[in-house]
């Protein structure tokens, strides 16, 4: 209901957290609410201005005590914007200092935010589902998706063989994707940060073609996320002109 009456909606995290919140940007945005996605750093510094009355701030912090996080509510008090604190921690100072809490209730991470981020978007495109009372049909989405990935993980390392032959001699990996991918290609690139110590680029598939294409060679390495029906086509366009300039992709 606070989502519905807002004037704006601004969500915002760190990290991972902000990689959620472009996934749930971009489901608001295909149905008609207002809604950016700013790192909370951004925010906080350079932003703030735009968060008063009529704004609704949905603020994502995995662990609840991100440092950002917490300067930006108190920055926020007084200002008249509604905060929705998403954490997977209940009890923290997001949970105590929201006006609204929704917790992710994910298994702990041991090492870097995986279950956390599946967990995360997961709520919030449940959150986005409820606003336009969706939230059914999203959760039998949810729920095959979950299945198919249980199946999948258990071919996954049999599989990491194929993955290592494709990334070598790559000096960097190339994470193209449009709309609600975005988010997946950033988080990904995340991940070949922290987990596997390897450079790696997020893109817009769009803005790639401007200029970074020419980057381009044998060596060149991408990832090309085609999984938003509306621009699949451009996106199996873009992976077969890699192909044509030596590079490999994998879809």
């Amino acid at each position: 209901a606070v989502l519905r009456g807002a004037h704006r909606v601004v969500l915002s995290g760190m990290g991972s957290s902000l990689f959620g919140c472009m996934v749930l940007a971009s489901y608001f945005n295909r149905n008609g609410i207002d809604a950016s996605a700013i790192d909370t750093s951004e925010l906080l510094h350079y932003r703030s201005a735009i968060c008063g009355p009529g704004t609704v701030v949905l603020l994502v912090s995995r662990s609840g005590e991100t440092v950002e996080a917490l300067k930006l509510l108190e920055k926020l008090r007084g200002s008249g914007a509604v905060v929705i604190g998403v954490t997977n921690e209940p009890g923290t100072t997001l949970h105590r200092e929201s006006s609204q809490a929704l917790f992710v209730n994910s298994t702990r991470d041991q090492l870097v935010a995986v279950q956390t981020y599946s967990g995360t978007v997961a709520v919030l495109l449940l959150l986005g589902a409820a606003v336009h009372s969706r939230v059914d049909d999203l959760r039998d989405g949810l729920s095959a998706t979950a299945e198919a990935l249980e199946q999948f993980l258990k071919q996954c390392v049999d599989a990491s063989q194929t993955w290592r032959n494709f990334f070598q001699p790559a000096r960097a990996i190339y994470l193209l994707g449009r709309g609600a991918s975005v988010g997946s290609s950033y988080e990904g690139a995340l991940l070949f940060h922290e987990a596997a110590k390897t450079p790696a680029v997020s893109m817009s598939a769009a803005h790639f073609r401007h200029g970074p294409v020419e980057v381009v060679d044998r060596e060149f390495r991408a990832i090309v996320f085609a999984s938003q029906a509306e621009t699949a086509d451009l996106d199996a366009s873009v992976a077969q002109d890699l192909c044509e300039l030596g590079a490999r992709v994998m879809p």
